[in-house]
């Protein structure tokens, strides 16, 4: 998490709307970036994103694709403990 981060997120919030931002297991992390990643754990990750005034939602644990149906199911609030 970074200023760069920051600045993408104040960008997505003045497009409009409600910005949720999902945020990858320290497993898939590494999965994606390999063995020296993440830096720090999901539970710093998400307090530091959690923060930020841009942020209205965050999902824990995301999953690596996301795909309309889950999308569907994110909006009407119907599936946070399938993810």
């Amino acid at each position: 998490y970074h200023m760069g981060v920051v600045k993408f997120l104040e960008a997505v919030s003045q497009l409009g709307g409600y910005v949720i931002v999902g945020m990858y297991s320290d497993a898939d992390t590494r999965k994606l970036y390999g063995d020296n990643y993440p830096i720090t754990n999901l539970e710093e990750r998400a307090m530091c994103v959690s923060a930020c005034k841009y942020v209205d939602e965050i999902i824990l644990a995301a999953p690596l694709k996301m795909t309309k149906v889950r999308l569907f199911l994110i909006e009407k609030k119907t599936c946070f403990d399938i993810l």
